[in-house]
């Protein structure tokens, strides 16, 4: 099946388009991200701190979490916090976790968590689609009023 075809299956499943929660501390990456993603028919929702994202988990149904695990430019691992949130708003959602600092440690306490997916950057573009294009159809999820995968 080709990457348009899965996108489509993503995107329109039941007439609605996915939406993919994007985090992290660096406009660029967000601005890379959130184009990639709308080239797929994605609907796209970005935060640049761990705050703003907590706050987004609660108010839209999302099909999949994006995060980079150190937000706000230092070494803390704000990200990991936001993997456990978003298995909590989102049971359903996939969780991807990309980070330029990853090691076997960090990579086991990310999957402990429930993330779906970690990459370590750079990761490319087509590696971060087939992981999106393997998404199952929206369930219900525990947002009021609104619908949702991990494996």
């Amino acid at each position: 099946m080709s990457i348009a075809t899965e996108n489509e299956q993503l995107a329109h499943h039941d007439g609605a388009a996915a939406r993919v929660l994007v985090v992290d501390d660096s406009p660029s990456v967000l601005f890379m991200l959130r184009r990639t993603l709308e080239s797929m028919d994605l609907v796209v929702d970005t935060a640049g701190s761990l705050d703003e994202a907590l706050r987004m988990l609660g108010r839209a149904p999302y099909r999949a979490v994006i995060t980079d695990l150190r937000l706000a430019g230092d070494e803390r691992t704000l990200g990991l916090e936001l993997v456990a949130a978003a298995r909590t708003a989102h049971p359903e959602a996939a969780v991807i976790v990309l980070t330029g600092f990853g090691n076997p440690a960090v990579m086991d306490q990310v999957f402990q968590l429930g993330a779906t997916f970690y990459f370590e950057k750079p990761v490319s573009v087509e590696r971060l689609k087939l992981a999106l294009a393997g998404l199952p159809p929206a369930r219900a999820s525990r947002v009021p009023g609104a619908a949702e995968e991990r494996p």
